[in-house]
Order: C-alpha cells, then sequence, then structure tokens
C-alpha cells in the first residue's frame, strides 16, 4: 500500500514532458513520476556496487584475481616486524573461519560489509578476505 506522498514543483514545460512521457508510456503520472524518481536513485546506489563486463573482460578479471600474488619483500618485511601489529593492539591478519561472528559487523563501507557477507557464505570462496583484529 503506498501511503508516502510527494509534492514537486514543475514549470509548464517539464509537466508538458511528464504528461506526454506517461501517456506514451501507457501509465499514469504519479507512476510514471515515482518510476522515473526511483529508477537513476537506484542507479546511482548500484553504480560503485556494479561492474558490468563481457565475458571475456569477465574471464581476465577473475583470472587476474585467482593468480598468486607477487611477493614483495618490503611488505613481508613490514608484516613480519612485531611492532606493525602488537604495538598497534592489533594481531595479526588471518583468513576468516566459519567461527568468526561477522552479525553487525560494519566496516563504514556498504559494499564491503555485502561482499564479506557473501563471501562469507559462499560455497564458492573466491577470495580470502583478512582482516586485523584488536586484542580483547
Amino acid at each position: 500500500m503506498k501511503t508516502a506522498r510527494l509534492n514537486l514543483r514543475r514549470d509548464a514545460r517539464q509537466d508538458a514532458i511528464i504528461r506526454r512521457a506517461a501517456e506514451q508510456t501507457g501509465t499514469n503520472v504519479s507512476d510514471f513520476v515515482v518510476h522515473a524518481a526511483t529508477s537513476e536513485p537506484e542507479r546511482a546506489i548500484a553504480d560503485p556496487q556494479t561492474i558490468m563486463l563481457d565475458p571475456a573482460a569477465w574471464a581476465e578479471f577473475t583470472a587476474i584475481l585467482d593468480r598468486p600474488p607477487r611477493e614483495n619483500p618490503k611488505l613481508r618485511a613490514l608484516f613480519e616486524r612485531p611492532e606493525a601489529f602488537e604495538q598497534s593492539g592489533y594481531q595479526r591478519p588471518r583468513p576468516l573461519a566459519p567461527h568468526d561472528q561477522l552479525d553487525g559487523f560494519d566496516s563504514g563501507v556498504a559494499s564491503l560489509d555485502g561482499w564479506l557477507a557473501a563471501t562469507r557464505d559462499s560455497p564458492l570462496q573466491p577470495a580470502r578476505p583478512h582482516l586485523p583484529h584488536r586484542h580483547r
């Protein structure tokens, strides 16, 4: 049941365009405006979360994700220094495990939170996220 109202001001030209478009699509003005007013926000919300690739680009993308990481001696040396974690109050990153409680986890990035939830529950495990966490 629709209960929320939306009032908007428009000039005569805008009103004529909206009415003509609604008529051409076989819908009433209200339904046409609601559809038009929600399509753009849905696209804006999905944009940073959705990547559209053709099959060749998808194959290349997944091949890059699946290949082993390159050795980086400087990064390895940094992570092997005890002070890099212990002095900061964090433990060394480790792969997420089935017993990790992610309910209520909020990274502040909705797309990351959604990806973590989907990855955790996926039998395919396309990636193994490693997250630092504070000692308790």
